[in-house]
């Protein structure tokens, strides 16, 4: 018993224990929940810290989706694959149903491509993301902790076992020989095998699989001095890098005992018939399997055995986690391992208390959203807990200036955090921060950037549209680089605003009388802003629906939303009930039109951070298209 809280989640459970299981995990009661895909597919929870697959996923665009619920609050997470090459065949084997030819060598091309994921020792966010975005991936890997091949390359020595493995110095190794063997011999089978028949020809086999014809051929034994397996993994690596592939063969008019397993043969593409027709040299990175074979093996030392040798002790079935986690200790030591997110360094007394006040704040706002019927993130979420442990705030006023803690939740909330973390503060002896500029620093180191979280909260093309919106503020412009609408580029840079990124209200069209008027206009609907129409007929004519977006963007950022009503404050809900006037109707002083402006920059929110532009567009470089692939 490792003494973990957990939950099952499967179909067999009744639908009363699969809802236990789903609450229990979203309300922090367990920590972790061993489920079917289809459980996590539908988790909605933003602190979800590692994702474990017990097996090879199906293809890579579901891996894509599943380890996407992994660190929507910006801190760091882990995805994790534990698979071997049986669970590739097993996912083969249920391609056999599918009816439509096209459709089976499209997931039969996913399932290789997930393949090559695994056992690639390339980066494998590079990978990933250029999947979904070809070039850009360029831009991607070679930095600590982005994934693991990366870490390990990174601490690797360069020299090391250059004599013994005939590398370059982009850690590619020659297969030229192989290749050729592999190819010609494939070709002598006229493309009618899958690979199994072409190594055995190589390998010089006498099993009933190899036709007699192909017994006698030029090439029979001539690769017997590399092993089966070496055959088959350089083979999946010829098939990755687009010279060899898998031709899916539909069941239909085969034979009856055919139908019942998945049928391919092996065939060279275009790309390698050109390379055999030339004379140059065949320079791949190998995968994880070639890099181990061709590993050189330790020269074992004689030793002296005693005259009796003690039998072995059977290991205990309880011993067998202690076993693995020292096994895989041992194997990344020496790496740098990428699991471990940060240095084991000893913390100062200091840190140690702010851990404690986290871990306590942590506890209040699980028991408060238990009492509310949330989930805990929708009271607070990590990053603000952090912030709070870090600023130490002892009254309401200070902890209202905490980035994320709108109005409506200081009221709601903000008398049970003040009294903990006070009470906390005098009996440990912690002084709260007195500057909030430095806080807003110190918590965004310890989230490595906050703005990183921040752009971690928009999708792939809303991240795109924000950075270029960064660099030129033209929104007319990205509309046209990017063959988009106006109004989608504007609902791209409304998520933005949501999530606290900069954005000059201004840049959208927005002026101060828009804002005034579509806020009143929200007033007057008590908050609700579920449909857009009624908000319309309450501004002047010229007030656009992506004005109104804009403005309420602005709105839900600043106050919160609750079932698609803003969280107002009452006391600014009284002072406009009953009047309908739109804001060119009223008088509007010039000391409120300047608070107002003031307010109508979303992108004070970010500044408070510390973070610059050029911070900003020295992030965007690294982390181009998607989430998943960012330090």
């Amino acid at each position: 018993n490792l003494g973990v809280k957990c939950a099952l989640y499967h179909a067999g459970l009744s639908l009363e224990e699969r809802k236990k299981s789903h609450t229990m995990f979203l309300e922090d009661k367990v920590q972790v929940v061993v489920a079917t895909v289809a459980f996590g597919m539908g988790i909605d929870k933003p602190d979800v810290r590692r994702i474990i697959h017990y097996g090879a996923p199906r293809d890579i665009e579901s891996y894509y989706q599943e380890i996407g619920r992994a660190g929507r609050d910006g801190l760091p997470s882990k995805c994790i694959v534990f698979f071997s090459n049986g669970d590739l065949v097993s996912n083969k084997y249920f391609l056999k149903d599918i009816s439509n030819p096209l459709f089976l060598q499209h997931k039969t091309d996913m399932l290789n491509k997930m393949q090559h994921y695994l056992s690639s020792t390339r980066c494998r966010r590079k990978l990933l993301l250029a999947h979904f975005a070809g070039a850009e991936a360029d831009m991607v890997g070679g930095v600590p902790h982005c994934c693991d091949n990366c870490t390990r390359r990174l601490n690797q020595d360069k020299a090391k076992d250059a004599k013994q493995v005939q590398t370059n110095k982009d850690g590619k190794t020659n297969y030229t020989k192989e290749a050729r063997l592999l190819f010609d011999v494939v070709m002598g089978t006229k493309q009618r095998y899958g690979i199994t028949v072409p190594i055995a020809v190589l390998r010089g086999s006498c099993s009933q699989k190899v036709p007699d014809y192909l017994k006698k051929s030029i090439y029979f034994g001539t690769g017997k001095h590399k092993t089966e397996a070496f055959w088959k993994a350089f083979a999946r690596l010829l098939q990755s890098e687009g010279y060899l592939q898998e031709k899916a063969i539909h069941n239909s008019g085969m034979p009856k005992g055919a139908a019942t397993r998945f049928i391919s043969s092996i065939v060279l593409t275009e790309k390698a018939k050109e390379w055999t027709r030339g004379s140059e040299e065949l320079l791949l990175e190998p995968t994880t399997e070639l890099a181990d074979m061709e590993a050189p093996r330790p020269v074992a030392k004689p030793q002296v055995l005693p005259k009796t040798v003690a039998p072995r002790l059977p290991v205990p079935a309880t011993g067998f986690a202690d076993i693995i986690e020292s096994r895989q200790k041992a194997k990344m030591e020496d790496e740098d391992s990428f699991l471990a997110l940060t240095r084991n360094e000893e913390p100062s007394e200091d840190e140690k208390l702010r851990s404690e006040l986290y871990a306590q704040l942590v506890e209040l706002r699980n028991r408060m959203a238990s009492e509310c019927g949330y989930a805990p993130y929708m009271v607070f979420n990590n990053r603000i807990l952090l912030t709070i442990a870090q600023a130490c705030p002892t009254s309401l006023e200070r902890l209202g200036k905490v980035e994320g803690v709108s109005e409506a939740k200081l009221n709601k909330f903000g008398g049970r955090v003040v009294e903990v973390v006070s009470q906390f503060c005098k009996d440990r002896g912690l002084q709260p921060s007195d500057d909030q500029d430095e806080v807003s620093t110190n918590a965004s180191s310890c989230q490595n950037d906050s703005l990183n979280y921040l752009m971690q909260e928009l999708n792939d093309t809303q991240r795109v549209t924000y950075l270029l919106y960064r660099k030129s503020q033209n929104v007319t412009g990205i509309a046209t680089s990017r063959g988009l609408a106006v109004s989608t580029v504007i609902g791209h840079l409304t998520e933005a605003i949501k999530v606290g990124l900069p954005v000059d209200l201004e840049s959208l069209g927005v002026t101060t009388e828009i804002l005034e008027a579509v806020t009143n206009a929200v007033m007057n609907l008590s908050g609700d802003i579920g449909r857009l129409t009624p908000i319309k007929d309450l501004c002047p004519e010229h007030v656009e629906f992506n004005h109104i977006k804009a403005v309420l963007a602005y709105l839900q950022a600043k106050y919160g939303i609750e079932n698609s009503r803003l969280n107002l404050p009452k006391t600014l809900t009284s002072s406009v009930t009953g009047s309908r006037k739109t804001a060119s109707e009223r008088p509007k002083p010039a000391e409120e039109k300047q608070v107002v402006a003031e307010d109508a920059a979303p992108r004070t929110r970010s500044e408070k951070r510390g973070v610059s532009t050029e911070q900003l567009m020295t992030v965007s470089k690294k982390m181009k298209s998607s989430s998943l692939f960012r330090k």
